[in-house]
């Protein structure tokens, strides 16, 4: 027991024979447990297997517990990373589908006034007249010209033996 090195309180001098202080009860309790023996533990019974196969199963369903809740928490992360992608390349297919209309819409505006222009001057824009259109006469094709042999500077040809 715990015993601390402060000076100890000078005792009573008279107590009732009945009455029990604490320095007496501690004295009491100090001189029981000096003439106890020490007992052993009991020995244990070993386990049944029918315990040991509940407990292996308790810890394997422990271990896939833990695993399907991390696959749980991966296939979360990853839904909300494909939910984040999906969303900015909608955000860019929707602008892109904004300008292409605009684009349209100023073509469909472009023509329209390259018609109205057309109108206007018809002088510059007249359709084809075949009598107006000028023919160029074509041009005889210039004769080949041989080119020098060039086999008697190399060496001659080796034919391959027969059998190929």
């Amino acid at each position: 027991m715990y015993q601390s090195n402060l000076p100890q309180p000078p005792a009573q001098p008279s107590t009732p024979a009945g009455l029990k202080t604490r320095a007496n009860v501690v004295k009491l309790n100090h001189a029981s447990r000096a003439t106890e023996k020490v007992s052993q533990f009991p020995t244990t019974k070993p386990i049944p297997a029918w315990l040991k196969s509940l407990l292996t199963i308790q810890k394997g369903s422990a271990i896939l517990c833990g695993t399907v809740l991390i696959l749980s928490a991966i296939a979360y992360g990853y839904t909300l990373q494909t939910q984040n992608t999906w969303k900015q390349q909608y955000g860019k297919f929707h602008r892109l589908n904004q300008q292409g209309t605009q684009q349209d819409v100023m073509d469909g505006i472009l023509k329209h006034q390259t018609a109205a222009i057309a109108e206007q001057d018809r002088q510059r824009f007249q359709e084809p007249n075949p009598q107006q259109s000028v023919v160029i006469p074509s041009v005889q094709p210039r004769p080949t010209k041989s080119l020098p042999s060039t086999q008697s500077k190399l060496s001659p040809v080796t034919k391959p033996p027969q059998g190929y």
